[in-house]
């Protein structure tokens, strides 16, 4: 039996993508047009984090305390519209959740998105999402 030691060596790997090329054929076409997940640049100093709240609502000190470690870490932090607001237990409605997560996509100053609160309201998100492959630098070619 293998040591932790020897273990923690190992190289960690997504078991779902070797199963995902193996159902999909051979290494034909069809093995190529499956997505991988794609690793983004490092962050570097001078880039700008989106903060956006897609869940619940947040607490101002808390949002600004966070906001100065990332400045002092070297980024520019542009908070979305609804960062601060409040619509019952949630950042704002819906829909300004929603429109939050886009703008942030769409924007290309935008080098990272940091959610600055999760939780059930996100998953109310879901069916609202624009996930057209040309309206967002996600699907968009490297």
């Amino acid at each position: 039996m293998p040591s932790w030691r020897s273990q923690s060596r190992r190289k960690h790997h997504n078991p779902v993508i070797p199963r995902l090329r193996r159902v999909s054929g051979d290494a034909g076409a069809e093995a190529r047009r499956i997505p991988l997940m794609r690793k983004p640049r490092p962050l570097r100093p001078g880039d700008t984090v989106g903060v956006i709240a897609p869940a619940g609502a947040v607490d101002e000190a808390a949002v600004h305390a966070g906001v100065r470690v990332l400045e002092d870490a070297g980024f520019r932090v542009r908070l979305g519209a609804s960062v601060l607001q409040r619509n019952g237990y949630l950042a704002g409605t819906d829909r300004e959740r929603v429109d939050d997560i886009h703008d942030m996509f769409r924007d290309p100053e935008i080098a990272a998105i940091i959610a600055a609160r999760g939780g059930y309201g996100s998953g109310r998100l879901l069916a609202q999402l624009d996930v057209d492959r040309k309206s967002t630098r996600l699907n968009s070619s490297p």
